[in-house]
């Protein structure tokens, strides 16, 4: 009787057994349930949740690294700065500390945001690649050069980086591909012509950065020739930290600080092209050569070919998410993070406009009816609910973009704004048209206080002031709108600053051919830099980036100054001879 009764135990474990490892890795509702994971409700979040859990290594995380591979794995390709955005939107919206990744119910809204984005942008016509390339062949006919023609330009990271000597070179002449190494022990103003020219005439430029120089006159360069809609490829292998030894010096955290936002910049600029970046040489002087030797563009450089792809890197992404977190609490008066069955009913109204009965929302959650008062929802499952009520939605009614979707609801709800439709108070709210962008150093300068806005108030010019107490990242979208549609950029580089981020800003606008007046003032030996002593080697490396940028100017015709005043009222003659005024 023992015996029996032990072999029935054995089997009911093996059953049960059985079962939880059948349930273990499904993707049926219930089972998200038994696992405390109410976020599946349907194809749509089944199908984001296998993209999810292919890269959260079982965390229930996408960490930084991680979230563009898995965009990738929907055919999504953001940027560096769209990631970053959704990061610190997510971040705010769950109200988290640490800002280093995403959730599920973040990544599913992010994932439609950005999909429908998509195909707006698909309707729009761009700078497409074969302009591009029309472009960069105008470009190398007005060319003229005085030194040998070769393919590939080796720019970037010099002494003492030895990637051009140990990689870069032995790999491009096994591709047989000719090369110009502008690598010089003494370096000096009169090289930058010899420099240029040798940019001029190659057919590719490649750009390394490291962690072991700052790269100052190399992110100017870089900057330059994408606005002009050069071939480049741009790989970075490091990037200087606090407490680096750069030629013997540390770096201290002010000029780190310098450092980060400037190659943020740089990034957005670079990716807003299509332009992939690359973490490693070997992989990228491989695609060189398939662009050289194939004839296609950077921009047609695939995740196959080893490249980081980036698409629609101009748009701005994370407003839906906001919407629904304002949605969200604006019901959660109690502030408890969660909504009950109601609720949840109340706060979808607001949000799309449509009714979302209790049998509907247990239905989606394959819940029995019994249960429905011991429902709650907190924010994370109520973005799976609002993304895949949207994809049933969008299947049997074409709604509109997500944006439609869900401030049409809000509007209604609070009455705001009825006589323009959603799109038009998006579009509205994003386009900035002032006449003058006050661009430049910012850090404690006072220049656009007391020098620029008078001077522009008093002949009634508006202007936009990006200075800000705290600058964060989240601000570029908006920063590039107002550059976008200003009549004239005036930019300023005090030298009481390094200002590097800005030049690599000026040093685009400038390839981009834009009306731009330049006011340019050197560092000079001894200044002091947010506590900080300017050291001979720093002066050397910000000086020659504002060599670099100010022959950037002269070649465009671009006025540069030295006298603040005198820039200001250059500019206000430019705005006044551009808009027509007498």
């Amino acid at each position: 009787m023992r015996k029996n009764n032990l072999l029935s135990l054995w089997d009911m474990m093996a059953l049960w057994s059985a079962i939880t490892s059948l349930f273990s890795k499904t993707d049926d509702s219930t089972t998200n349930w038994i696992r405390n994971r109410n976020i599946v409700h349907g194809n749509r979040t089944r199908q984001l949740l296998t993209a999810f859990e292919k890269y959260d290594g079982g965390t229930g995380r996408l960490d930084a690294g991680n979230i563009s591979t898995a965009f990738n794995e929907v055919d999504l390709y953001p940027s560096r700065a769209q990631v970053r955005d959704m990061i610190l939107c997510a971040s705010e919206c769950s109200n988290r500390e640490s800002r280093d990744h995403i959730l599920f119910g973040e990544f599913c809204i992010f994932v439609t945001e950005l999909k429908e984005k998509y195909e707006r942008e698909s309707l729009l016509q761009p700078l497409t690649t074969d302009k591009m390339k029309t472009k960069h062949r105008f470009l190398k006919r007005q060319t003229s050069s005085v030194i040998s023609r070769f393919e590939v330009f080796l720019g970037g990271s010099c002494v003492p980086s030895m990637w051009r000597k140990d990689i870069a070179i032995p790999l491009l002449k096994q591709y047989g591909l000719t090369y110009f190494d502008p690598v010089h022990e003494i370096w000096g103003p009169e090289l930058v012509e010899v420099e240029n020219q040798a940019k001029k005439a190659a057919d590719l430029l490649l750009f390394v950065f490291d962690d072991v120089t700052r790269g100052v006159a190399a992110m100017v360069e870089v900057a330059y020739l994408v606005g002009q809609g050069r071939p480049v490829i741009l790989v970075v292998t490091g990037l200087p930290m606090s407490g680096v030894m750069i030629n013997g010096q540390t770096l201290n955290d002010s000029e780190v600080q310098d450092l980060e936002r400037a190659h943020a910049v740089l990034f957005d600029l670079v990716e807003r092209q299509g332009i992939p970046v690359f973490d490693d040489l070997p992989t990228a002087v491989h695609c060189a050569a398939k662009v050289l030797r194939m004839g296609i563009s950077v921009q047609d450089l695939s995740k196959a070919d080893g490249a980081r792809g980036v698409q629609n890197a101009h748009i701005s992404v994370g407003e839906s998410i906001i919407l629904i977190k304002e949605a969200f609490d604006g019901v959660d008066t109690k502030k408890t993070g969660n909504l009950d069955m109601n609720d949840v009913r109340l706060t979808y109204k607001a949000l799309t406009r449509k009714d979302l009965t209790i049998g509907e929302v247990t239905s989606i959650c394959n819940v029995s009816s019994s249960r429905n008062e011991e429902l709650t929802f907190n924010f994370q499952e109520f973005c799976c609910i609002v993304d895949e009520y949207k994809a049933m939605a969008t299947t049997h009614n074409r709604i509109g973009d997500f944006f439609s979707f869900i401030f049409s609801g809000l509007f209604t709800l609070f009455g705001w704004m009825k006589t323009r439709t959603a799109e038009q108070i998006i579009m509205e709210d994003l386009t900035i048209r002032r006449e003058v962008f006050l661009g430049g150093s910012c850090a404690n300068t006072a220049w656009r206080e007391q020098i620029a806005i008078p001077l522009l108030r008093k002949h009634g010019i508006t202007y936009f002031n990006p200075q800000l107490p705290v600058w964060n990242l989240r601000y570029l979208p908006l920063e590039n709108e107002a550059k976008a549609y200003c009549t004239v950029l005036l930019a300023v580089i005090t030298g009481e600053t390094r200002g590097l981020a800005s030049m690599v800003e000026i040093a685009f606008y400038i390839g981009q051919d834009r009306d731009l007046v330049l006011s340019l003032e050197d560092i000079q030996g001894g200044t002091v830099i947010n506590g900080h002593k300017v050291t001979n080697q720093e002066l050397q490396d910000y000086s020659r980036g504002r060599v670099y940028l100010a022959d950037a100017a002269n070649c465009h015709g671009i006025p540069v100054f030295t006298n603040i005043t005198e820039a200001v009222e250059c500019a206000i003659k430019k705005v006044y001879k551009l808009s027509g005024y007498s």
